[in-house]
C-alpha cells in the first residue's frame, strides 16, 4: 500500500494549502473528464485546428514580449499595466476546442520563461484555469450566446484562483492575508477585464468561422438523424383518403322497398 502519511500530514499541519489543493485536483478531474468525454483532444488531430492553437500561443508569447518587455516573470511589485492580456489568446483557444486542449496550449505556453519554483506554479494556476474556461465553453457555448465567453472566461480565473491560487498564496506568504491576496491580482485584474472586454466583441460566427471542428460544440445540421418525420403533405393526403368517402342517401333505399312491395 502506498505511503500516506505525507499526505496526511500535509492536511494536519497546514489544512489551507490540502484542502485548497484538493479542490483545484477535483476541479482538474471533473473538467478533463468533461473533454474527454466529449473527444476534445481529438480537434488538434486536425491540421487547421492544430495550427490555430499554435498560432494562439506565438500570439500570447509576443504578448507577454510587448507587455513585459521580456518572457520572464516581473519582480515583485513591477507589474506592467495591462499584465495578464497576454493570456487572452489562450482564452480564446480552450473557450473554442474545450478543456484538454487548454492544458496542452498552457503546457505549450509554459515552455516560455516559466523559470523557478514561482513562475511554473503560477503557470500551474493557468493551466487550471484554461481547463476550466474550456469546460464551461460546453454550455453555455459562446458560439451560440456572445455573453458566455466573457462570463466564461471570469468564471474559469474565478475558481482557479479560489482554489489552486489559494494554495498558491499559501505556499508562497505561509500565511493568508488581504495584502498576500491582493498581492497576487496587483496590476493583472485590468488586462483580466479587458479580456472580457473583447470577448464580449467576438460574435459567435466569429467562433464557427476561426475555430472549426470543435468537438465541445455540436450544430443542429452536424447532429444525425435518427427517424425522419412523414412530410405534412403526405400524411394529410393520406388521412384525407381514409376519412373522405360518399354515403348513400338515405332514401335511396326507401325507395327500392317500395317498389319491391308493388
Amino acid at each position: 500500500m502506498p505511503d500516506l502519511q505525507p499526505l496526511v500530514s500535509l492536511f494536519v499541519g497546514d489544512p489551507i494549502l490540502g484542502y485548497s489543493l484538493l479542490a483545484a485536483l477535483f476541479l482538474a478531474l471533473v473538467s478533463v473528464t468533461a473533454g474527454l468525454a466529449r473527444l476534445d483532444l481529438a480537434a488538434l488531430g486536425n491540421p487547421r485546428p492544430a495550427l490555430v492553437c499554435a498560432l494562439c500561443v506565438a500570439a500570447s508569447v509576443l504578448l507577454r514580449l510587448l507587455i513585459y518587455g521580456d518572457l520572464q516573470e516581473a519582480p515583485a511589485g513591477e507589474t506592467p499595466l495591462m499584465a495578464g492580456l497576454e493570456h487572452f489568446p489562450l482564452v480564446l483557444a480552450a473557450l473554442a476546442y474545450g478543456p484538454t486542449p487548454g492544458l496542452v496550449v498552457a503546457a505549450l505556453y509554459a515552455n516560455f520563461g516559466a523559470q523557478g519554483e514561482l513562475p511554473l506554479a503560477r503557470q500551474g494556476v493557468l493551466a487550471l484555469e484554461l481547463a476550466l474556461v474550456g469546460w464551461l465553453a460546453i454550455y453555455p457555448s459562446p458560439r451560440e450566446h456572445r455573453w458566455a465567453g466573457p462570463v466564461d472566461a471570469i468564471l474559469g480565473y474565478t475558481l482557479a484562483w479560489a482554489t489552486a491560487g489559494l494554495a498558491l498564496a499559501q505556499w508562497q506568504y505561509g500565511g493568508l492575508g488581504i495584502e498576500a491576496l491582493l498581492a497576487q491580482h496587483t496590476g493583472t485584474w485590468p488586462g483580466v477585464l479587458a479580456s472580457a472586454f473583447l470577448l464580449l466583441l467576438i460574435r459567435p460566427g466569429v467562433y464557427r468561422w476561426l475555430f472549426p471542428q470543435s468537438r465541445i460544440y455540436e450544430t443542429a445540421e452536424e447532429a444525425p438523424v435518427v427517424i425522419e418525420p412523414i412530410s405534412d403533405d403526405r400524411g394529410e393526403r393520406s388521412r384525407t383518403d381514409l376519412t373522405q368517402f360518399d354515403l348513400p342517401p338515405a332514401d335511396r333505399g326507401r325507395r327500392r322497398r317500395r317498389r319491391s312491395r308493388t
